[in-house]
């Protein structure tokens, strides 16, 4: 059997290089650390880098320049280990399923199509309570 894929939850990307809850951030930074030894497999959809941009150049407390969020973002796009999913119209079709059917946000929704579409099943996310109501979708909180 082979070791499982996990999409990295923006929440996740976000806490990497947000140091103003260390916890969070050392428990998301080892996780890095495990995928950049080779130790886990990881994937990111280009929703979640779309995301994180966003957080780490207006939302974190200690933001990011649009160039460091670019050049970071330039660096995971680049990294041939990292697999990188994106969506189709079909995807959008099956979020709007998911988003009806399990009553979760849109974005989250969009995001488990995208997953299932790719045959990614685990995520790395706190976001435990939606990605939980999905068949079929794997979460494991790591700051749990």
């Amino acid at each position: 059997m082979t070791d499982p894929v996990y999409l990295v939850d923006t929440n996740i990307l976000v806490y990497a290089y947000d140091t103003s809850d260390l916890f969070k951030h050392e428990v998301s930074s080892e996780l890095f650390e495990e995928f950049f030894s080779g130790k886990k497999k990881f994937s990111i959809c280009l929703q979640n880098l779309t995301e994180f941009f966003k957080v780490a150049t207006e939302k974190m407390q200690n933001k990011m320049s649009n160039e460091e969020a670019t050049l970071l973002i330039t660096d995971l796009i680049s990294l041939s280990s990292l697999k990188k999913i994106h969506y189709r119209e079909s995807t959008l079709l099956k979020s709007l399923e998911i988003e009806r059917m399990f009553r979760i946000h849109f974005w989250d929704a969009l995001i488990a199509a995208t997953m299932i579409e790719n045959g990614i099943f685990h995520i790395y996310t706190e976001n435990v309570k939606d990605f939980n109501k999905i068949p079929g979708i794997i979460t494991v909180n790591p700051f749990e």
